[in-house]
């Protein structure tokens, strides 16, 4: 057996850490919602040779697919208990003081010494 091909079957091609992530999301879930530690689902998966990623990499997986899906489902709710958006525009308006006047130069008219 040559080299190259001892290295074929030695690294794993990209994005074969994403798959297994995603395949194994669900019992993943479970296990942080029951109240494991990242630390040791990923260190059990990993030693079980199903999660071929580093910590890190998992932890911006869990971020992004389990975190943020807890989050999108409990933002509705929150957004209709908040008031109607037109209102609190209007009542911000009349309530804030008005804002300075922009500096405008105009060069019109003027000496080259007096623009100096």
């Amino acid at each position: 057996m040559t080299l190259s091909d001892k290295l074929k079957k030695c690294t794993q091609t990209r994005g074969q850490g994403h798959q297994a992530f995603l395949a194994q999301r669900c019992e993943i879930a479970r296990a942080l919602k029951a109240g494991y530690p990242a630390k040791t689902v990923w260190s059990l998966l990993h030693e079980k040779g199903t999660m071929p990623v580093q910590y890190r990499t998992f932890m911006e997986y869990v971020n992004r697919y389990l975190k943020d899906s807890g989050q999108s489902q409990s933002q509705p709710a929150k957004i209709s208990s908040l008031p109607p958006l037109n209102k609190a525009k209007s009542v911000t308006k009349s309530s804030q003081p008005p804002l300075a006047k922009r500096f405008q130069f105009d060069a019109k008219g003027k000496t080259k010494e007096e623009l100096i």
